[in-house]
């Protein structure tokens, strides 16, 4: 039944991954070497804001009991989800995604403490993209935005955002506000300021899944 519910179609994209979210986490335990599992695999986990946590939970669970290693890129940027610093704990999500990390082989010492930092702090643009690959210290509409702020727009800027809002979009088509929400509208502005549209031909390819 599982099978059946995976390969069944939907008229509505988002209904397909929610079923897909739903069933992904015992196939991963039957069939986890089958490659359209894995395919599904790679795009549920690279939802980066998905308005259904359910979706992502199972997945990462069967993913660490598998030890899938193939998923290790696509669990990391979870590790985060919901971290409140206050409480110092993690959402149900970044749970799950630090328990299927461990399992999969990762040494907790590797895997880097949340320590908020500031990206206004910061001035050089090679800091500024190399803080947007760490959502552990820096929040990325905060990094995109000094960006936009300092007015870069670098050959080595545009390929570091173009890179990144493809990231975090390719998966992601049903995410609420989609291209509007903050930090991806402060990528497509720093993208226009250059003169480097992310539906441009150059970086066309980077947007399909």
């Amino acid at each position: 039944i599982l099978r059946s519910l995976f390969e069944a179609s939907y008229e509505q994209p988002a209904v397909r991954a929610d079923v897909i979210g739903a069933v992904l986490a015992g196939l991963l335990i039957l069939e986890p070497d089958a490659e359209d599992v894995q395919q599904w695999t790679e795009r549920i986990l690279g939802n980066r804001k998905s308005p259904r946590p359910a979706r992502l939970y199972g997945t990462l669970v069967s993913v660490g009991e598998e030890k899938i290693t193939r998923a290790r890129p696509w669990v990391r940027p979870h590790l985060w989800d919901g971290y409140s610093k206050i409480s110092d704990s993690r959402s149900l999500v970044g749970t799950a995604a630090l328990k299927a990390m461990l399992a999969l082989g990762v040494p907790a010492a590797e895997i880097p403490e949340f320590e908020e930092r500031h990206a206004h702090d910061l001035h050089d643009e090679r800091e500024l993209l190399r803080a947007l690959g760490e959502p552990q210290h820096y929040a990325p509409e905060q990094v995109l935005e000094r960006i936009l702020e300092l007015q870069l727009t670098s050959r080595a800027v545009v390929s570091g955002v173009a890179d990144w809002l493809a990231e975090s979009t390719r998966f992601s088509q049903d995410d609420p506000g989609g291209i509007a929400q903050r930090d991806r509208w402060a990528a497509v502005q720093i993208l226009r300021a250059a003169d480097a549209s992310p539906f441009s031909p150059e970086n066309e390819a980077k947007w399909k899944p």
